[in-house]
């Protein structure tokens, strides 16, 4: 959500492992819980963002991932199915997100 402080913090690590992994076959795909879609389009456009964002809007994607707080990233395999979540942000997340998804990509 463009309103909320973790979610931001992460943004920057998110587009660089966007950027630093897309050609190995790994993308980064934001999902906006934003109450309003129109913050949306500026906000990432302010911030650069190069990867794609959903809208949720009134779907019930939330509920059917188990979101329990935001941010909440998800690490999923090529068949869809999630092998890692992390809730909230801490900049340690990084080389924790950098490590799995290289273990992900080595088994696939």
């Amino acid at each position: 959500a463009t309103w909320c402080p973790p979610c931001r913090e992460s943004i920057p690590v998110l587009q660089e492992l966007y950027r630093d992994y897309a050609k190995k076959g790994f993308t980064v795909v934001g999902v906006s819980l934003d109450q309003d879609p129109s913050a949306v389009a500026p906000f990432a456009r302010e911030k650069n963002l190069t990867y794609p964002i959903l809208l949720a809007g009134e779907s019930n994607v939330s509920e059917l991932y188990g979101v329990r707080g935001i941010p909440t990233i998800y690490l999923l395999n090529k068949e869809g199915q999630i092998v890692d979540r992390w809730i909230g942000y801490d900049s340690s997340y990084r080389d924790e997100w950098r490590g799995s998804i290289d273990k992900l990509l080595l088994n696939s």
